[in-house]
């Protein structure tokens, strides 16, 4: 949040009188239409292990053959070795998905973790330039006893890429997912 704060981005911290486990949930509590309620999705590699997070818009599906070609897998292979990803970033749950991670969640250089990258859906980043908040799932320490299914982060799909990409260069990339 320190580079929202530093830059200058619009954002809210919101905690939801209901719990929510999808997107469409999210989207009926808020209000937002279903594509700016953004869904966090994370893939493995079956075969080199690495996992990939997807940040892509609640209505729209990931394209499995994009994926492929940016991590250089086949196109042959891309059903048998990308797969839902069993491993999450520590506080993070399925239900509450997001691409919001500390540095110990990738692998090297940051981390020991098992996160190769983040990607968001490059021509959706175009769309949403700087054009009104998108709600992400957003989760804190079990410590502080919020239940992690009703918070979300409200910030525009670009600006979280903005603050994602600043803090992880080599890590955060923009690619053609959907």
């Amino acid at each position: 949040m320190d580079l929202a704060i530093r830059y200058e981005l619009h954002f809210h911290i919101v905690s939801h009188s209901e719990r929510t486990s999808t997107c469409q949930e999210k989207a009926d509590i808020t209000g937002l239409p279903l594509e700016r309620v953004i869904k966090g999705v994370y893939l493995e590699d079956v075969k080199t292990k690495n996992v990939y997070s997807l940040a892509i818009p609640g209505n729209k599906t990931y394209n499995k053959l994009k994926l492929a070609e940016y991590i250089n897998i086949n196109q042959d292979e891309a059903e048998s070795r990308i797969r839902k990803s069993k491993w999450l970033p520590m506080h993070i749950e399925f239900g509450t998905v997001h691409p919001f991670v500390n540095c110990k969640s990738f692998n090297h250089p940051y981390g020991n973790g098992k996160l190769e990258c983040i990607l968001f859906d490059k021509d959706h980043l175009e769309k949403r330039r700087g054009n009104g908040l998108d709600d992400f799932s957003f989760t804190t320490h079990p410590s502080t006893g919020y239940d992690n299914h009703r918070l979300s982060i409200q910030i525009n799909y670009q600006h979280a890429y903005v603050i994602l990409s600043t803090r992880f260069p080599e890590k955060v990339k923009a690619i053609e997912l959907i």
